[in-house]
């Protein structure tokens, strides 16, 4: 690993850890993309994916924030997505911490 360039890492960073697992594909935050990434390297991609839905899921209290509770698969279609946009109004600082709690 010592002798492996620098961009050969950041190239296997960016196939396996941001754009295979769509992290990439997360433009409404980039601090929430960012933190998917962090805990996708440290715990896997399989676990990350679902992580925002889960974290979302939480936050949503019951039905109370202003979305239907989703479906943990992993994957962030327009049901995520707008979950994700109506409580980013609310601010991303809550959903950082949520997310990093998850992965401890």
């Amino acid at each position: 690993m010592r002798d492996l360039p620098l961009d050969v890492a950041k190239g296997i960073y960016r196939k396996q850890y941001w754009i295979s697992p769509r992290f990439d594909q997360n433009l409404i935050s980039n601090a929430v993309a960012e933190e998917l990434l962090d805990t996708g390297v440290n715990c896997g991609t399989g676990f990350a994916k679902p992580l925002l839905q889960r974290a979302l899921n939480l936050l949503n209290n019951q039905g109370k924030g202003g979305w239907s509770d989703l479906i943990i698969d992993g994957i962030y279609g327009p049901a995520t997505l707008n979950a994700l946009k109506t409580f980013m109004a609310k601010g991303e600082k809550v959903l950082i911490r949520v997310l990093s709690a998850y992965d401890q």
